[in-house]
């Protein structure tokens, strides 16, 4: 992730403020939207996993590619196939993942 810093300083015109808050919002939506997730596989809710794994996905999305965002689309999948199982067998990956990410990011400002 951290190889991508300048393609993604540049994508943001080298705004540095933009960086910080594009992370900052990350920082602060990422864990709500991982107990939307968490939340949706203990009710059974496939559509509602979906919906927060793609509003996961989303967040991510704004940085260089990663495998949170890999992992955040896998689970946007098993919500659209209505793979629970699934989805609940990859929930550590995801957890780790984005846990790797939310320590990286500062650094990419």
């Amino acid at each position: 992730e951290l190889a991508g810093r300048p393609a993604f300083l540049s994508g943001l015109g080298d705004d540095i403020e933009l960086a910080r808050k594009l992370v900052s919002i990350f920082l602060e939506q990422s864990p709500r939207l991982l107990t939307d997730i968490r939340d949706a596989l203990a009710a059974g809710d496939a559509s509602g996993l979906r919906r927060a794994a793609h509003a996961l996905k989303g967040t991510i999305s704004n940085f260089p590619p990663s495998p949170a965002r890999g992992a955040a689309a896998q689970m946007e999948t098993f919500g659209h196939d209505g793979d629970l199982d699934g989805a609940r067998d990859a929930l550590p990956l995801l957890e780790q993942e984005l846990e790797r990410l939310q320590s990286l990011l500062p650094a990419m400002i």
